[in-house]
């Protein structure tokens, strides 16, 4: 039986420092990934990770932001990080393709770059769908505001 662990977060440095030119308020999650051990891990998309892959007996896992994405985001910085972002997760898919899958950041600020972004991500990058944050700044998903 193979292991898949769902929803394993990476945080690439230039998320964190999206997060941090952000307009205020600032989602207080966004601290949990401040450095140390976590912060390494988090930024790891290679050796380190794949070993504690194979100590823990995971096969395979599906890669995707870590919370709280990219929903603190203005548009422009949005759709932007999420490219890059998708970008590098497809790279360590490639790298790594009996031990990565992935899942898209989608810039849910700007509506309409949103589903280009999810085209791009599963029939460009091979990416395996999204994972979505709950709200974007301080707007629910459902929020006339943000369908395209």
């Amino acid at each position: 039986m193979r292991l898949i662990a769902i929803e394993e977060h990476v945080l690439p440095p230039f998320v964190r420092d999206a997060w941090a030119s952000a307009p205020p308020p600032h989602d207080p999650v966004s601290a949990i990934a401040d450095g140390g051990v976590t912060g390494e891990r988090l930024a790891d998309f290679g050796e380190g990770r794949l070993a504690l892959m194979d100590e823990q007996g995971v096969d395979v896992q599906v890669l995707s932001l870590t919370t709280p994405g990219l929903h603190n985001l203005e548009a422009g910085p949005a759709v932007e990080t999420a490219q890059r972002v998708n970008d590098r997760i497809a790279d360590a898919c490639a790298r790594h393709s009996t031990r990565f899958q992935g899942f898209a950041a989608l810039p849910t600020a700007d509506p309409d770059a949103a589903p280009r972004e999810l085209e791009r991500a599963v029939n460009d990058l091979g990416l395996k769908g999204a994972l979505l944050c709950g709200r974007t700044r301080d707007r629910h998903l459902d929020h006339p505001a943000l369908r395209p």
